[in-house]
């Protein structure tokens, strides 16, 4: 009996000692995981806002008088690993009546989709193939797709997303937000950060660029 009372008292302290290890070594990870995280944002000119995402907290900020959030998310690609993106979501200004959502959907939603809504569409195929599109004024939105600009990579805003669906994982634009998501290699890794963010602001210029020539 005392011999069985101590080894049930060593399993137990095994245990105990074991679990403290374990917690230990996982509040090390996130704690690197954090402050790796907390120091990319001040490089970056941003803060954390500690009220959102559990572990994975948002960045926000400003820059070029613009709020700025950028969110991290993880989409599974095998049974124990992910991808990992950062989605970079910055603000403009359209002195416009209309509201509207353009999004490059996942593919097996943009696969369902298909079957059973009706997006609308603005008669460029191709676009219309690679984002649904929700408008309260789908002539004006076309109108506001369409205004010509000739000092960018693209002639319209069409232009302009359909180059952005090829680089990013998510592609969203409304009356209010441009959101770029592009690849991390973890979900601490930081520099995909600042050039999506050029980008999304880009974008945004090029919005408010063609409300003023509508």
């Amino acid at each position: 009996m005392v011999m069985l009372a101590m080894i049930m008292v060593l399993i137990i302290a095994g245990t105990l000692i074991g679990g403290y290890i374990f917690v230990r070594v996982l509040a090390g990870i996130v704690n690197k995981r954090r402050d790796s995280w907390e120091l990319a944002a001040r490089e970056l000119g941003m803060s954390i806002d500690h009220p959102s995402g559990g572990l994975n907290k948002d960045m926000i900020g400003t820059r070029d008088g613009r709020s700025v959030r950028i969110t991290r998310y993880s989409v599974p690609k095998g049974k124990s690993s992910a991808y990992h993106f950062a989605a970079i979501e910055v603000s403009m200004q359209l002195p416009i009546a209309i509201s509207f959502e353009i999004k490059r959907p996942e593919m097996f939603y943009q696969h369902v989709a298909s079957y059973f809504s009706e997006d609308t569409t603005i008669g460029h195929e191709p676009f219309d193939k690679a984002f649904t599109i929700e408008t309260s004024d789908t002539p004006s939105l076309m109108e506001l797709l369409n205004v010509e600009m000739l000092d960018g990579e693209n002639s319209n805003l069409i232009g302009d997303l359909m180059t952005a669906r090829k680089k990013y994982h998510r592609v969203n634009a409304t009356d209010s937000v441009i959101s770029l998501s592009s690849l991390m290699s973890d979900l601490t890794d930081a520099s995909p950060i600042e050039p999506t963010l050029q980008k999304a602001i880009n974008i945004a210029e090029r919005f408010e660029k063609a409300v003023g020539k509508i």
